[in-house]
């Protein structure tokens, strides 16, 4: 039993996780051609993954992914895998229809396997070809021939009580399914497209998955103590690729239609208004977001059941402890919301980017928070300074560590890590971050200047000496954690979330070749600490063993 699952699990990775890549002459079958249809009442995933031997090799050549990262990962390992194993390009699909179970999958293969595949068709496979299926666990039966001049091959272990597995072939594309007629459906949706899925896509990307639920999540819902009617099927797809040489995702879901009202729905509009950047310098990330007070308090009553009731109920007395209202609560937080690294702050001596966010509600509950605030700060003795800044109704700058202001206009909240001189001065966005700003059709945005975040983090390297006088023993720690967010990163010249909608969000991860003055300074950079740290640790270890030397020569 266990040698079985542990053969299907290799099989279904095999067919599910592997790439694309170009065949022979000719014009190749398309395997997403295979997908047979699904009704409106099954509950189905469908997927196709393409051209993954370039993404396999883009990721595996991220800085993050080489050296010591690949072998604490294991990828060198994965890459072996993956080429050994011949499939190149899948499509597939699964799910439950009409009370039934089904499973398909087709998949092309590498160049030195094609052959196989029409002695598959042929019903004429050799020792030598059952025996390459074995180097993956899996044995063949057969031939069979369900239908004239269409053979196929019975996966032998593959079962699941009456349903087995079934493996055929049609010009370029190996196909498998849970039974041999799934198979020849494969075969017929190939030649004819009236019998094959066409299910309406939400982006062109050639590599994505889609998920019918038809009542899963409702029957989850309900289980969980949810009294929640949906009043849709709810329905998924998740699509990604390159966009010249970045990378792009999109997500589509109808959950927020089948979940909300009309009314519900009419609260959420794209963001008019653009987020305050402030600080002098420039912007290492942002995030602008709609705030819908009313909303919130819905879904956490509505969908959190008692542990919902119960933390809203929390949230409600602290607030009234520090006199603020429920009322209060919905002003401050029906409106926008922007959160921002960037600007520059002073951390007891050492500069870096501040961080910081701004809501700006309705009515008066900024001017209460902000009043809140400096009059617990005066209570502790703070020192606080109370500047006039030109934009602002009221301002007043702490110094607790790290220089702190807040800040308030109208309706609008300002809290965070900024030198409060520099409240007035603008910070400088990129140009992609630039074009983004331009736009006025989203519902909310995220935005991060990843070659941004390095020149900061590498700063803290350089200056390691002063942030140690603040961080003490755990300088170290922070300086690995540096190290490996550079690798993480080095390669990517910016990521990028954008909701167009409440269905629809698409990420794009911008892609870049490190410069080689970059390199270097990081190169050396990592020397120098290296360096310190040993000999901090053999001053550490000398430190230890001086008691004992001393033991032995008392004299000295």
């Amino acid at each position: 039993m266990r040698r079985n699952v542990r053969s299907l699990w290799i099989v279904l990775f095999a067919l599910c996780v592997i790439p694309t890549a170009s065949l022979a002459a000719g014009t190749p079958l398309n395997p997403s051609d295979a997908l047979l249809p699904w009704t409106a009442e099954s509950q189905y995933l469908v997927g196709r993954i393409d051209n993954v031997p370039e993404l396999a090799k883009t990721i595996l050549s991220w800085s993050a992914l080489s050296g010591d990262a690949s072998k604490e990962l294991g990828l060198e390992d994965v890459k072996a895998i993956l080429d050994a194993l011949p499939f190149v390009s899948v499509a597939a699909g699964g799910g439950i229809g009409k009370g039934a179970i089904h499973a398909h999958v087709a998949a092309t293969v590498k160049e030195p396997f094609q052959p196989m595949l029409g002695r598959l068709a042929a019903g004429t496979l050799t020792d030598e070809d059952k025996g390459a299926f074995g180097m993956f666990g899996v044995k063949l039966e057969g031939p069979f021939t369900p239908k004239e001049s269409v053979s196929v091959y019975r996966v032998e272990g593959l079962s699941l009580g009456p349903i087995g597995a079934y493996v055929g072939a049609k010009e370029n594309l190996l196909l498998l399914g849970f039974t041999a007629d799934e198979v020849l459906a494969c075969m017929d949706a190939l030649a004819d497209p009236a019998k094959r899925i066409n299910v309406p896509r939400a982006f062109k990307e050639q590599n994505y998955f889609i998920l019918n639920d038809n009542g899963l999540l409702q029957m989850g819902l309900l289980a969980g103590g949810v009294p929640v009617l949906l009043k849709d099927v709810v329905h998924f797809e998740a699509a990604f690729g390159l966009q010249g040489d970045d990378w792009g995702a999109g997500f589509f879901t109808n959950l927020a239609k089948a979940m909300l009202s009309k009314e519900e729905l009419e609260k959420f509009v794209p963001i008019k208004t653009p987020p305050l950047l402030v600080g002098g310098g420039n912007v290492v990330s942002a995030l602008h977001t709609p705030l819908v007070f009313d909303q919130f308090r819905k879904s956490l009553l509505q969908y959190g059941g008692e542990d919902g009731a119960d933390s809203y109920k929390e949230l409600l007395e602290a607030a009234q402890q520090v006199g603020l209202t429920e009322d209060d609560l919905r002003n401050l937080l029906t409106g926008t919301l922007t959160a921002v690294v960037g600007g520059a702050a002073n951390y007891a001596g050492a500069t870096g980017p501040g961080a910081y966010v701004v809501m700006e509600g309705m009515g008066d509950a900024a001017k209460k928070v902000y009043d809140m605030l400096t009059g617990m700060a005066g209570g502790m003795g703070a020192p606080m300074e109370t500047p006039t800044v030109e934009g602002w109704d009221s301002v007043a700058g702490l110094n607790v560590g790290a220089t702190v202001t807040l800040a308030v206009k109208g309706s609008k909240l300002f809290v965070g890590a900024l030198d409060t001189k520099q409240l007035a001065a603008p910070s400088a966005p990129s140009q992609e971050l630039s074009t983004l700003l331009a736009r006025n059709d989203l519902y909310g945005w995220f935005f991060m200047d990843n070659q941004g975040l390095l020149r900061e983090l590498l700063n803290v390297v350089k200056n390691r000496e002063t942030w140690r006088q603040i961080m003490g023993p755990d300088t170290d720690d922070v300086m690995e954690g540096i190290f490996t967010i550079r690798d993480a990163v080095a390669r990517m010249r910016s990521i990028r979330l954008e909701a167009s909608g409440l269905d629809t969000v698409r990420l794009v991860v911008g892609m870049l070749t490190p410069s080689a003055d970059a390199e270097k300074a990081w190169g050396e950079a990592a020397a120098a600490w290296k360096t310190d740290r040993e000999m901090r640790q053999k001053a550490l270890e000398g430190a230890k063993e001086a008691p004992k030397d001393l033991k032995k020569n008392p004299k000295k």
